[in-house]
């Protein structure tokens, strides 16, 4: 975020020390799953588990960005880890998104195609999709009642972020005074 270099030189073996952990847990299709003695967490709330999630793949797709700029800024090449992020959004876009409903579903190995909000969100808050397909998002999935509502403050966070990223100040607002204004209320 800052681009300090020295602070990413002393951290920077650390960080790859980890990604290469991660990429050693990845499935036959290059995604990211909950393998056994693992307990992947995204939010509180009624996802699909029942496979690789979509919401995990899009943090992924966003570590590999971020490793390709840490590369570069170090000097090194980090055109390996942006062609596997590429091939990645390839894939996530052909297994997770469903055009006819205007978002990501959570996992496609169970057949349940259920959409909830959270891959959805990072899918605008991590620039994952253009700015059309991102409105699709907000007006398919983040301003729809019929999809579950975030109930945790954690991810609450997330989807203030992507609605101020689309520039719906209002309804940011509108979230906060009632969700941590109904908190202050009750004391």
């Amino acid at each position: 975020a800052t681009g300090d270099k020295q602070f990413i030189e002393i951290y920077f073996d650390r960080l790859k020390g980890l990604y290469d952990f991660i990429n050693s847990r990845l499935n036959e299709a290059g995604y990211v799953y909950e393998c056994k003695g693992d307990w992947v967490f995204i939010d509180w709330s009624d996802l699909d588990r029942g496979g690789a999630m979509c919401a995990e793949q899009i943090l992924l797709w966003r570590c590999r960005n971020a490793m390709a700029s840490l590369s570069e800024l170090m000097g090194l090449d980090g055109d390996e880890y942006r062609r596997s992020a590429d091939k990645l959004r390839r894939n996530i876009l052909r297994d997770f998104w469903r055009e006819d409903r205007g978002a990501f579903i959570d996992c496609y190995t169970t057949g349940l195609e259920k959409v909830t909000r959270h891959a959805n969100i990072f899918a605008i808050m991590y620039d994952f999709v253009s700015p059309t397909r991102a409105k699709k998002i907000a007006r398919c999935v983040l301003e729809n009642d019929e999809i579950n509502h975030i109930t945790t403050p954690y991810f609450e966070f997330f989807e203030l972020n992507a609605l101020c990223k689309l520039g719906k100040l209002s309804a940011a607002q509108k979230k906060i005074e009632s969700y941590w204004g109904g908190m202050v209320a009750l004391g």
